[in-house]
Formats: C-alpha cells, sequence, structure tokens
C-alpha cells in the first residue's frame, strides 16, 4: 500500500489546483510546492531506508513519483476549446439588399421572387421582368435593375468594389466618390471579351444589347477597360457629360458624344418609398358667404427691367494642348505630393481625340498613372478647349 500521508498531501493538492480559477494558477508556486513535497518524501525515504524495510522504501517512492506525475499532467498547457472546434467559414459579405421594386411584373434573386430587405451576396443572380428592382448598399451605392423588358445580372464581387455582371438589360447607379479605388463597376462579356465601367463616383447607366454597350454619365468620371486582376481598372478616361458607345468586343470602337441632348436625364434611383415630394399647403376652407381666397404668392413678383440684358458667358481662349495637359498633370502630381527627400519623376504620353470644336472627347495615359492622379488630370484636361484637332499625342514628364 503507499504512504497515507503522502497521498493525503498530494490529495490536498490536486483539490487544491482543480478549485482554482484557471487564468490564475500559478504554475511556478506548485511546481515548488510539489517539489518540496518530493525533497521531503526522499529525506524521509532516506532516513528510513537506513532503518526501515524494502516495502517502506518503495511506498515512499511511489509516492513521491505520483506528486511528480501529477505536476506534470496540470503543468501542460490547457488547449483552448477552439483548438478542437471545426473552423467556422468567415461570414460573405453583404452586397446590400433590395429596397423595392416596382412595376407589374417580379424582381428575383437566385430564381426566387424577392421582398424588400432581401440580402444580397457574392453569386447571387437577379433577374427582373416587367419590373424594376432598387439596392442600396449604404454608404456607397444605390442602384436600380431596369427590367422593364428584361434584364438580368451576377453579383460577382462584394469586396471594397461592388462588381455587377450585366447579361442582359440596364443598370443604372448613383456611387459615392471614394478617396481611392473603385466603389462600383459594371463587367460586360462577349465571345471571352469583357470590358469594364468603373465607377469612383459618379450618377451613371449602363445598357446593353448583345455585345453592344452604351453609358450615359451625368456625374463624374468613370474608366472604361479590361478588368484588372488586381488594383483599379485601366483604361479610356471619360468624364460627364457623355453618352458612350461601344462594341465589347473591341475598345479602340469606343464613341464620345457630349452633346447634352444626346446624354440620357438621370434617373432617380431611390426606392419609390423613400422619395420625399413637396406638397403645397392647401388655403384654409373660405367661411360661409365667403368668396375663397386666392393661393398666397411663394415669392415676390418683379417685372424684368427693360434696361436688363443677359450676360453670355465668355469662353475662354482655345489653349495649346502640349501646355494645358503638361500642365494639369503636374498641378494634380504637386496637389499630392508629400514631403520627403525621394524625388519621383512622372513619365506618361496623354493620347487624346479632339472634337472640330476643341472639345476634348477621350484620353489615355499610356503608361497609366495612379488612378487617383490620373481621374484628376483627366477632369482637368476634359475641361479644356484645345487649338489642335484630331488625334493628339502629348508627352508628360515630370519630377517631384
Amino acid at each position: 500500500m503507499s504512504d497515507p500521508r503522502s497521498t493525503e498531501r498530494l490529495d490536498a493538492i490536486l483539490e487544491e489546483v482543480r478549485d482554482a480559477p484557471t487564468p490564475a494558477r500559478d504554475w511556478d508556486s506548485i511546481e515548488a510546492r510539489l517539489m518540496k513535497e518530493v525533497e521531503r518524501d526522499r529525506a524521509t525515504l532516506l532516513a528510513e531506508s537506513r532503518g526501515g524495510g524494502a516495502a517502506r522504501k518503495w511506498q515512499l517512492v511511489a509516492g513521491a513519483l505520483a506528486a511528480a506525475a501529477a505536476f506534470a499532467l496540470l503543468s501542460r498547457p490547457s488547449r483552448d476549446a477552439s483548438f478542437d472546434a471545426p473552423p467556422v467559414a468567415p461570414a460573405p459579405i453583404a452586397a446590400g439588399a433590395m429596397r423595392a421594386s416596382a412595376g407589374d411584373g417580379s424582381v428575383s434573386i437566385g430564381g426566387v421572387v424577392a421582398e424588400p430587405g432581401h440580402a444580397l451576396r457574392a453569386g447571387d443572380a437577379i433577374s427582373a421582368k416587367g419590373a424594376v428592382g432598387y439596392f442600396d448598399r449604404p454608404g456607397r451605392v444605390t442602384w436600380m435593375l431596369d427590367g422593364t423588358a428584361s434584364a438580368s445580372v451576377r453579383v460577382t464581387s462584394a469586396s471594397e468594389s461592388l462588381v455587377l455582371a450585366l447579361d442582359e438589360g440596364a443598370v443604372e447607379a448613383q456611387v459615392t466618390p471614394v478617396p481611392s479605388g473603385e466603389a462600383f463597376a459594371v463587367d460586360v462579356a462577349v465571345d471571352g471579351h469583357v470590358v469594364r465601367v468603373a465607377v469612383h463616383g459618379t450618377h451613371l447607366r449602363v445598357a446593353r444589347v448583345d455585345s453592344r454597350i452604351v453609358v450615359d454619365l451625368t456625374e463624374g468620371v468613370i474608366s472604361i477597360g479590361r478588368p484588372p486582376r488586381s488594383g483599379s481598372t485601366f483604361g479610356s478616361v471619360i468624364s460627364a457629360p457623355a453618352h458612350v458607345e461601344l462594341d465589347a468586343r473591341d475598345l479602340s470602337s469606343i464613341r464620345v458624344d457630349r452633346t447634352p441632348s444626346a446624354v440620357r436625364a438621370a434617373a432617380d434611383v431611390s426606392a419609390p418609398s423613400e422619395r420625399h415630394v413637396e406638397v403645397e399647403p392647401l388655403p384654409p376652407p373660405a367661411a360661409p358667404g365667403e368668396a375663397p381666397s386666392a393661393p398666397a404668392a411663394t415669392g415676390p413678383s418683379v417685372a424684368p427691367s427693360p434696361s436688363s440684358t443677359a450676360v453670355e458667358p465668355i469662353e475662354p481662349p482655345p489653349a495649346d494642348p502640349v501646355v494645358s495637359v503638361r500642365e494639369a498633370v503636374k498641378a494634380c502630381a504637386v496637389a499630392r505630393v508629400r514631403r520627403s527627400d525621394v524625388k519621383v519623376t512622372l513619365a506618361t504620353s496623354v493620347r487624346l481625340h479632339v472634337r472640330d470644336d476643341g472639345s476634348v472627347e477621350s484620353a489615355r495615359f499610356e503608361p497609366p498613372l495612379m488612378p487617383a492622379l490620373q481621374q484628376c488630370a483627366a477632369e482637368a484636361i476634359y475641361k479644356t478647349r484645345l487649338l489642335k484637332t484630331g488625334d493628339v499625342v502629348v508627352p508628360v514628364e515630370y519630377t517631384y
């Protein structure tokens, strides 16, 4: 039999360790106490071995070994419960939700007729027939799928950028500007060719009929090109207002019309139930026997002065394209420069197509610049009326 004293001491220590809260265990203290007990039994063993029997000797050895084994067992780092739990797949990032639908038809998500509040996820297929679906990704983009006839899209990405693959019909969106990257994009694929209309912040409508893409841009700037493996889309940078048409199989087929009458008017993409309509208050009812009072005037009536004449805006004279393009790129680069001892040389060529009236129809940077710098420069270039017309190539090199 084992020594009762050793067994009792071991049981007392184990009980104390078992009752102690796990985070508060002082393993160094426990080890010291156990080793102290082992040394005490060892001293007793040595003393009794000189005058005692072999049975007593082995009892003490067994007690000491039991104490050491107990410490070894208790000192093993406990595995967190989550270690043995099966891995949990990360929750998919929400692509927004459907806010409402309008029309006699229906809007379906994943083949099921959707109700307001239906959440969108990457991979969802959305179709509308005889109806318009209104969707929202809070703080990023509000958009609608125009299925007045028929329309369908797929949510191909719901990360930082919401990307839709347009298979049929039209998508119209109001996109909140982002400081960098792209908040929204629409892809059109035809015969293995994919065209991306990428948006930093704007109002636009993208429609597809077979391989033909029609974009109406009423605000902001877009980039039209092939989808990149990562990062932002590089291609033709076009600013509003613009009516753009191209064949998805040939990026060089881009045609831009900036005539105001050619650009489709922006639609209200908010859900019908969320639209605010101003209603003029009705006049109070007339008392019996009184004639109804005329509605109050909404503002003072001012007759036009015969001497007043409309002032025509003065159009700036045409500019040298070389000077204007270089200055636009330089100004945008300077605005983004950071204080540093490192000098950066910017080198690119800007390919312009200039209309007969001197306005810029399209601008392409080869090689492309940083998206923010390219967008900034393009906005300035599109506002400039140039001396030369047709295709113009402007080399730009600037160190800052």
